[in-house]
């Protein structure tokens, strides 16, 4: 979900009251991933090379605010159980994610300049610290609540041991109609299509299903006990749901790198996998949807 001109937010608990700016954007313009315009991607470290020669404030405006201290090798996933540890850590509060926010200006001579910032955070910051939240949302944030979300978000995972339930749905729509040609004749219909799949090791609930899927009611039907359940359910939805995508991307023999960076005088480590195939970025919440222009 994007905003231009603030800081896009990714839904994960509820965008009414949580602004915790978790998510990523394309700049205007954008064509491809920040690691593969350049060089070809042929080794594991072509993927950072790029990175750092674009890293500029060409392509991010508040580039100087960040100060890198190079990339490292950190192992083979070699077995099952590397597997699955990097699969727990990827869907949990550890890695860093990325903010962004797109503006548009006119310079002096009135063209369009875009401008484009980027900040890091992590996941659910939130659960952690409430500083600064709305009041309804510390109400929803009581202490039960942070206890039971963080069991949530730290414990440690097997889905391939586990029996999930899973939830299909999609909807297809007719949106507009559209001129095809001159004649009178030549109009087609714009369709639209939306799918959604969920899974979770409980069962999924028709608060769920009604609020998050098929979005025909809203949060705030719902009393504080009943939303603090459905915000629980949607942790556990949300994390089984990138273990399964975590799936389709990494295979055993991937690598994994580490980031070190700084931003405003704070470390950051961003941890990342590589095909073994392609040599190509697969997972990276931070650096790899930072998409760029070609030259």
């Amino acid at each position: 979900m994007i905003y231009a001109g603030r800081f896009a937010l990714q839904i994960f608990i509820v965008s009414y009251f949580f602004e915790t700016a978790l998510a990523q954007e394309n700049t205007p313009g954008a064509t491809s991933s920040i690691y593969e315009v350049g060089d070809s991607i042929t080794t594991y470290e072509s993927n950072f090379e790029n990175l750092l020669n674009n890293w500029t404030e060409k392509n991010i405006t508040n580039a100087d605010e960040y100060k890198f201290f190079g990339y490292s090798f950190v192992e083979t996933i070699t077995d099952s159980a590397r597997f699955n540890y990097y699969r727990n850590y990827f869907s949990g509060v550890e890695p860093v994610y990325c903010s962004t926010r797109s503006m548009f200006e006119e310079d002096s001579k009135g063209y369009k300049v875009s401008r484009f910032f980027i900040r890091p955070g992590f996941i659910h910051s939130e659960i952690y610290d409430s500083r600064g939240l709305p009041e309804k949302a510390r109400i929803i944030l009581s202490e039960d609540f942070s206890k039971k979300a963080k069991s949530i978000l730290t414990q440690d995972f097997n889905i391939d041991t586990m029996d999930l339930n899973y939830y299909f749905y999609e909807y297809n729509r007719v949106d507009t109609i559209i001129k095809l040609g001159p004649s009178f004749s030549s109009y087609g219909t714009e369709k639209h299509f939306s799918s959604y799949n969920a899974a979770s090791p409980d069962s999924i609930s028709k608060n769920y299903i009604e609020i998050f899927i098929k979005k025909e009611r809203k949060t705030e039907e719902l009393n504080t006990i009943d939303l603090r359940n459905l915000l629980l359910e949607q942790m556990l939805i949300e994390r089984v749901n990138r273990q399964l995508l975590f799936n389709e991307q990494v295979s055993i023999g991937d690598k994994v790198y580490l980031i070190r960076f700084d931003y405003n005088g704070k470390s950051y480590s961003n941890y990342l996998v590589c095909s073994a195939e392609s040599k190509k970025v697969t997972i990276d919440y931070f650096f790899k949807g930072i998409m760029i222009g070609k030259e």
